[in-house]
C-alpha cells in the first residue's frame, strides 16, 4: 500500500509539472492600431506569439503559468515587438484561463466589492430584473464592426448623411467581446444617431440586430436588447455625466436606459470611446416598462418624443395646447403609433387632457390618466443636475408613452450629457421655483399643471428633500465618481490618442486627459463647474433652504445602485469556471475555420492526471 501511494505521489507531481502549469491567456487587441501584425504573450522574459481568432478581434495562446507576472504586446512580421504593455498582470487565482483582457488595461473585470456603489432613496423597481448584461458594472466592452473598407470610408466621408433625417444606414457584421465572451452578429445595420452631437467627427451611432425569419436566436438579440446606442460624448469630457445621472435616477425608482461603455472599433481600427447605452424603442418597451409581460392580446402603445424646435425661432416641445397643427409634428417625433390611427392622436388626447388640469382637480383624478409620481421623480433628476436642455427648462429631451395595459401616460426625461454645471444659465444655488432658461418665457405644461398643483407641489418637494439626504450628494456620490474616474482612466487616455475618423461639420471639441480628469473636481471643458462641485453645491443650497440635514452615514437600507448583474443562469455557468466563446449560428460560416476556443476546469491535464490514478490503482 505505500508502494502504491509513492507511486500516485509521484505521478501527482509528475503531472503536475508537465502538464498543470498549461494554461490560456486571452487579450483583446488589434495589432493594426499600433502598425503591427500580430500580438504576444511576454511570459518570463520570452515572447510567445499568439493565435488569433474572430477576425483579429481576440488573440489567444496555451503557454505554462507565469513565475513571476507576465502582460502582452504587438509584434511586427518578424515577431519583433514595436509595442508592449507597461503593465504587470498576475494569473487569476484557482483559474486555468484568463479573462479577455484589454490591451494596455490592467482591470477590466472589476470585483463586485470592490465598485463603489449609491445609495437607493427608494425601493427598486420591479422592472430592474430585466436589466441587461451588455452594460455590466466594472466591465469595458470592446466592439468591432467589420465590412468593406470602402462602406465604412463612404460612410464616414459623405457629410450629408451626418445630417438629422438622412438615411445612413448601412449593412455590417459586429463582434461584441466581454471579459468572458465573444458574440458575433451578422446582417447588423449600423446608422448615426445623435440630434447636436451628430456633425463631429467622432460620430455617434445606433446599432440595430437582424430581425429576419431565417435569423437564428443569437443572431437577433444580445443580453436580451435588439438595438443600442453608442453616444460619442463629445459634450461630456468627464464621461459620466449620463452614468451618475441614471444612477440617481434608478436609485430614486425611476424608469431609464441604462449605461456602460465600450471602445468602439471598425476593421480593427480604432474609433474610440463611447457611452453604451439602450436605444428606447419597442423591444425596450416590451422588457422594461412591460417588463417582457405586455399581453399577448395588446401590443405596444404610441410613444412620441419631444425634440423642441431652434432655427429662427426657440420653441420648446412643452406640451401646452397648439394653435396651429404644424407644430406638432415640428416639436415631437411620432416613435409608434397605435395600428389604426393616424399619428399624434394619442398625443393630442394627453395635451388636452393636461389642459383641462387646475388647482382644483383631484389628484386622485390625474392619477387615473399619468404615472405622476414618477413624474415628479424626473423633475426632481432635471433640476438637481441642472438638466437645461430637458423637459422643465428646455422643452426637450423626453418621452410620452400611453400604457395600453395601465391606460396611462408615462413620461420620461433622458440625455443628460450637458448637466451638473454646463452651460446652464443658472447657478446652483438657484431655488428651483426660479430655475428658468433666459430665452424661454414659456412654462412647460406639465410643470405648470402637475408639479405646480397644490398638493403635488408637496409632494414633489418631499421626492426632492429625500432625494438630497439619501443620494444626490457628495457623501453617496463622491466615492462613485472617484471609482468611475479610477476604472475608466485607461478608456480615456487611450481615447484621446485616437484620430478624426469622418468629415467634420462641427468646431471641434478637443480636451486634454488633465482637463478630463480636473473636470470631475472643478470647472474645466466650457463647464462652469465640476461635476463633484456642482453636486456639493446644488445639494447643500436645497438642504439649507428646505433646513434639512445630509447624514453623515450612508443608508443602504433600499440597497445600492452599482452591484453586478446577476442572471439565474450564471449560478450554473460559474460553476464551470469558463472562459466561454458564444457565436450565432449565422456566424460560423464567416469565421474562416478560426477555432472557437472554451476552456473549462476539467482541462486535458486534469484528464491526464486522471489516467494516472486509474494506471496506478490497477497495476
Amino acid at each position: 500500500m505505500k508502494l502504491k501511494f509513492n507511486r500516485i505521489a509521484n505521478i501527482l507531481l509528475a503531472s503536475g509539472i508537465v502538464y498543470a502549469i498549461n494554461v490560456n491567456y486571452n487579450v483583446i487587441a488589434f495589432p493594426k492600431e499600433y502598425n503591427g501584425s500580430s500580438v504576444g504573450l511576454v511570459l518570463d522574459g520570452k515572447v510567445i506569439p499568439m493565435n488569433s481568432q474572430f477576425e483579429g478581434s481576440k488573440w489567444n495562446v496555451q503557454a505554462p503559468m507565469p513565475t513571476k507576472s507576465f502582460h502582452f504586446s504587438i509584434l511586427n512580421s518578424n515577431n519583433t515587438i514595436i509595442e508592449e504593455e507597461s503593465l504587470n498582470r498576475e494569473f487569476p487565482e484557482k483559474k486555468d484561463s484568463t479573462d479577455n483582457y484589454i490591451f494596455g488595461k490592467l482591470n477590466n473585470n472589476i470585483k463586485n466589492e470592490d465598485i463603489a456603489k449609491v445609495p437607493r432613496a427608494y425601493p427598486a423597481l420591479s422592472n430592474e430584473i430585466e436589466f441587461s448584461k451588455l452594460y455590466q458594472e466594472g466591465q469595458v466592452k470592446v466592439i468591432n464592426i467589420v465590412a468593406d473598407p470602402s462602406v465604412i470610408s463612404n460612410l464616414h466621408n459623405d457629410a450629408k448623411l451626418a445630417k438629422v433625417g438622412s438615411n445612413s444606414d448601412t449593412t455590417v457584421s459586429m463582434y461584441i467581446i466581454g471579459d468572458d465572451s465573444v458574440k458575433h452578429f451578422t446582417n447588423v445595420t449600423l446608422s448615426f444617431s445623435g440630434m447636436g452631437s451628430r456633425g463631429y467627427a467622432k460620430r455617434p451611432y445606433k446599432i440595430k440586430l437582424s430581425d429576419g425569419d431565417n435569423d437564428s436566436k443569437d443572431n437577433k438579440s444580445v443580453n436580451g436588447r435588439k438595438q443600442f446606442k453608442l453616444r460619442n460624448l463629445v459634450f461630456d469630457c468627464t464621461y459620466v455625466k449620463q452614468k451618475i445621472a441614471t444612477d440617481v435616477g434608478h436609485a430614486i425608482g425611476l424608469i431609464l436606459p441604462q449605461v456602460g461603455f465600450a471602445r468602439l472599433y471598425m476593421n480593427g481600427e480604432p474609433y474610440g470611446l463611447y457611452e453604451l447605452t439602450d436605444n428606447p424603442k419597442k423591444n425596450w418597451i416590451k422588457k422594461i416598462i412591460h417588463e417582457d409581460n405586455l399581453p399577448k392580446t395588446l401590443k405596444v402603445g404610441s410613444y412620441y418624443k419631444g425634440v423642441s424646435y431652434a432655427d429662427e425661432i426657440f420653441v420648446p416641445a412643452s406640451l401646452n395646447v397648439e394653435s396651429d397643427e404644424k407644430w406638432y409634428n415640428t416639436l415631437y417625433e411620432c416613435e409608434n403609433e397605435v395600428e389604426g390611427q393616424a399619428e399624434y392622436t394619442d398625443l393630442k388626447k394627453f395635451i388636452n387632457w393636461i389642459d383641462t388640469i387646475n388647482a382644483n382637480t383631484p389628484v386622485e383624478e390625474i392619477r387615473s390618466k399619468f404615472e405622476v409620481e414618477l413624474f415628479l421623480k424626473y423633475m426632481v433628476i432635471e433640476y438637481l443636475i441642472g438638466h437645461w436642455d430637458g423637459y422643465w427648462i428646455g422643452g426637450n429631451n423626453f418621452y410620452v408613452y400611453s400604457n395600453p395595459v395601465t391606460n396611462r401616460y408615462l413620461f420620461i426625461s433622458f440625455d443628460f450629457d450637458i448637466t451638473l454645471g454646463k452651460w446652464d444659465d443658472c447657478p446652483p444655488e438657484t431655488p428651483y421655483t426660479k430655475w428658468k432658461k433666459e430665452d424661454n418665457n414659456i412654462t412647460p405644461a406639465l410643470v405648470k399643471k402637475i408639479l405646480y398643483h397644490p398638493e403635488l407641489q408637496k409632494l414633489f418637494e418631499e421626492y426632492l428633500k429625500t432625494t438630497v439626504q439619501k443620494t444626490f450628494n457628495i457623501k453617496a456620490l463622491g466615492p462613485r465618481l472617484d471609482y468611475l474616474k479610477d476604472f475608466l482612466y485607461d478608456d480615456i487616455a487611450w481615447d484621446k490618442t485616437i484620430p478624426e475618423r469622418a468629415v467634420s461639420s462641427k468646431k471641434e471639441q478637443s480636451f486634454s486627459l488633465e482637463e478630463s480628469l480636473k473636470a470631475y473636481e472643478t470647472g474645466a471643458c466650457e463647464a462652469d463647474y465640476g461635476v463633484k462641485e456642482w453636486i456639493d453645491l446644488r445639494s447643500r443650497y436645497v438642504a439649507k433652504q428646505f433646513n434639512i440635514t445630509i447624514p453623515d452615514k450612508l443608508d443602504f437600507r433600499y440597497g445600492a445602485i452599482g452591484n453586478k448583474i446577476v442572471k439565474a443562469k450564471d449560478t450554473e455557468q460559474n460553476l464551470l469556471n469558463t472562459n466561454a466563446t458564444v457565436i450565432s449560428k449565422d456566424a460560423v460560416a464567416n469565421l474562416n475555420n478560426e477555432q472557437v476556443s472554451s476552456a473549462t476546469t476539467i482541462t486535458n491535464s486534469t484528464y491526464f492526471i486522471l489516467l494516472m490514478l486509474i494506471i496506478a490503482f490497477i497495476f
